[in-house]
């Protein structure tokens, strides 16, 4: 027979084992249940606010420039993925634009707007929807000031964020006030290049420029319309100095700055996780470029074939960003810790 300190030992041993055990079980019983209800499996896709009231020349500058701002607060939450703008702007005005987004798109959650300007006066109202269900999750108004604009986009960024990953306040936001008549100038001409007047586009942001030049909008968007590698390096890093969350100014640095410096395993590892978080077109076509590079064909097949999906227009195949070479050499390749393309589509990092 044991002694009475060893058995109580053994008994306490026992128990320890059997806490434990619960403790594993209950563990393993969610973590079976997390790839239905893990917040990294969150799709979100920004649709364009509706903006009868402020076209210019065709361009709907206004809604379009809120839903964007919304959408570059949101990919600063690295809990979900929010979709580029070139592939949710396409289905603007599909009849089942909703439907289409979840099933062509993966999108498990929309947003929608819309935006009414008279004056000085500002009516918007923004819509956060579960794709699965069709039902709205979270919908509110505003009755405002345009001075007021810069609060309402970021207002709107993070009661979403907070919905979403049910962790209380967030605090994304799309980036720093700027002088108004600039901000409307920026917004004016990043929807006339959406809409193709890429002349009439570029004054007008450089317009916005002059206006303020505290403004990382107009620098990111300048980064991508420049031809010169080193004049596209500097707007880009501009822009993130002023703002961090710009994805296009992001890819664009990890490009030019990591790749064209030769490190290629953090170009690598930046762009893969512009591509995990955001589904960044950009990123992704130069993603591809790496991989192909360096001799994973599969993995750029597998990234050319999504872009199709992400950039249904072929919008900006022609701009000169797409011409800037940075692809790094064999021997800064053979460095790189490749993972393979397909764990992008299957679970976000």
């Amino acid at each position: 027979m044991a002694p009475p300190a060893t058995g109580r030992a053994h008994a306490l041993a026992l128990a320890i084992l059997g806490m434990a055990a619960i403790v594993v079980a209950t563990v393993v019983g969610w973590w079976a249940l997390l790839p239905d209800i893990a917040p990294k499996r969150i799709v979100v896709a920004v649709l364009p606010f509706d903006d009868a009231a402020s076209r210019t020349d065709g361009a709907r500058w206004l809604g379009d420039g809120i839903a964007e701002d919304v959408r570059i607060a949101l990919v600063q939450a690295p809990e979900f993925v929010v979709l580029d703008a070139a592939a949710t702007f396409a289905y603007r005005d599909s009849p089942n634009r909703l439907a289409r987004l979840r099933d062509e798109l993966g999108a498990t959650h929309a947003i929608q707007g819309r935006v009414r300007r008279a004056g000085a006066g500002l009516q918007v109202a923004a819509r956060l929807t579960n794709l699965a269900e069709r039902a709205p999750l979270w919908e509110e108004d505003w009755d405002a000031q345009l001075a007021e604009l810069f609060t309402i986009r970021d207002a709107i960024a993070r009661a979403i964020a907070q919905k979403l990953l049910l962790l209380g306040e967030s605090a994304v936001t799309a980036g720093p006030p700027v002088a108004l008549d600039a901000y409307e100038a920026f917004l004016r001409g990043r929807a006339l290049g959406r809409a193709g007047d890429s002349t009439r586009a570029e004054e007008l942001v450089r317009q916005s420029l002059h206006g303020d030049m505290h403004n990382p909008y107009a620098h990111a968007w300048l980064a991508l319309r420049v031809a010169d590698p080193d004049t596209a390096l500097g707007h880009a890093q501009t822009a993130l100095r002023q703002a961090p969350g710009f994805p296009q100014a992001q890819a664009l640095a990890a490009w030019l700055g990591l790749c064209g410096d030769g490190d290629a395993p953090q170009c690598f590892e930046a762009l893969y996780q512009l591509v995990a978080r955001q589904r960044d077109a950009l990123a992704m076509r130069w993603l591809a470029e790496l991989y192909a590079a360096g001799g994973h064909a599969d993995d750029a097949a597998l990234l050319r074939g999504h872009l199709g999906g992400l950039d249904p227009a072929g919008a900006a195949r022609d701009a000169p960003h797409l011409r800037l070479q940075a692809t790094p050499d064999s021997a800064a390749l053979a460095d790189v810790a490749w993972r393979p393309a397909s764990e992008l589509f299957v679970h976000t990092p």
